[in-house]
């Protein structure tokens, strides 16, 4: 899976994402990390200590990646998680790329609250279409895509966690590093301007270059109310 090649790269800038808001989060959280693909956050969950961090993903493929890598992870989705474990209880849910992907994410934010314990909260990192790059590119913007099914700004955002019942307490620009290769291929698929030409004319060696960059994603933290 092309994702799961450049899982060094996202354990790392899942890392990092966290540093953010660490001392927003309780001292040894239990945490469940929704769509979990290989198991990047979850790797990078335990790097900073927290021993209590399970994930959930319904390809099975990518479940099967993170099972080899030792990851504590249901194949599924929420609701079947919740059917299996109904009474378990967690400090931090988190929607990696995950909530522009579902048709009704304010029915899945009310699944999740379920399974928060007091005080608990949920971190959330969306395509942010309020950004200046989303005005500049208008509709050619990279994550209008057909698999995404909702639209987020930081002000919608914040008002979908005020509808479900969580104060916002952190926002911040997702920086993340991934292979210079593995970006032209992305701007390959999506029919960038002269990205086929910049892979012709990239060197083997500078497309293994990691690299970071910002590519209008916001990281947001919602605490219950």
């Amino acid at each position: 899976d092309g994702h799961d090649t450049q899982y060094d790269l996202r354990v790392k800038s899942f890392y990092n994402a966290l540093l953010k808001i660490k001392k927003k989060l309780p001292q040894k959280p239990s945490i469940l990390d929704v769509g979990s693909a290989g198991g990047a956050f979850i790797e990078a969950a335990k790097m900073h200590g927290f021993d209590n961090v399970e994930g959930i993903e319904p390809s099975k493929k990518l479940y099967e990646k993170s099972i080899s890598r030792n990851h504590k992870i249901f194949n599924g989705d929420l609701k079947e998680f919740i059917k299996i474990n109904g009474t378990k209880k967690f400090d931090l849910v988190c929607y990696w790329d995950v909530i522009e992907h579902l048709a009704y994410p304010k029915k899945e934010l009310e699944i999740s609250k379920k399974i928060l314990n007091k005080n608990g909260l949920l971190l959330i990192n969306f395509p942010d279409i309020g950004t200046f790059q989303a005005k500049l590119f208008g509709k050619n913007f990279w994550w209008i895509i057909s698999v995404h099914l909702v639209h987020f700004t930081k002000g919608t955002m914040k008002s979908l966690l005020e509808k479900v019942g969580f104060d916002t307490v952190h926002m911040s620009r997702y920086w993340q590093y991934l292979e210079l290769g593995y970006l032209i291929e992305m701007a390959i698929r999506l029919n960038f301007i002269g990205a086929r030409f910049l892979n012709k004319l990239t060197p083997k060696f500078l497309k293994k270059l990691p690299l970071p960059y910002y590519a209008s994603q916001t990281t947001v933290l919602g605490k219950l109310k």
